[in-house]
């Protein structure tokens, strides 16, 4: 993954699956996108600023099971 997977992939295919108002640092989300060749990316991006600040981006654990198969809800522990 490098800066333009990043940057482009948002663009298409974003979608928030968590959301945090009550952040300390501020209210945030948790976004949900997907790379060109499908890879799933997590994004925590700090809500209510223009522009919009990224403020972590990771592709998560394919082998673990923290995520549903869909990436989209967290499993409870």
């Amino acid at each position: 993954m490098d800066q333009q997977d990043v940057e482009d992939a948002p663009e298409h295919t974003a979608e928030v699956v968590e959301d945090y108002p009550h952040d300390i640092r501020g209210p945030s989300c948790l976004a949900l996108a997907f790379l060109g060749d499908g890879r799933p990316v997590h994004a925590v991006i700090g809500c209510g600023r223009t522009p919009l600040v990224m403020v972590t981006v990771y592709r998560p654990d394919l082998a673990a099971t923290k995520w549903s198969s869909d990436f989209r809800r967290r499993m409870q522990p």
